[in-house]
């Protein structure tokens, strides 16, 4: 739904390699929905055919 060369851009924490779930403060914002790994936006990338993505700040990801 972008157009060319367009830019998918979101802001979120990522879950961080080797945190305690039940331990990380992000899990309890009631506005978020889903919970995000790097591995999950590598996966939105290949799977939408993006070129590639940039994660900046550990919280702002574009997907070009």
């Amino acid at each position: 739904m972008l157009n060319r060369g367009g830019q998918l851009i979101c802001m979120t924490l990522l879950f961080p390699p080797g945190k305690d779930f039940s331990t990380w403060f992000y899990k309890k914002d009631p506005t978020h929905v889903f919970i995000y790994q790097e591995e999950t936006i590598r996966y939105i990338a290949e799977e939408f055919g993006f070129d590639s993505y940039d994660i900046q700040d550990g919280r702002l990801i574009v997907w070009k």
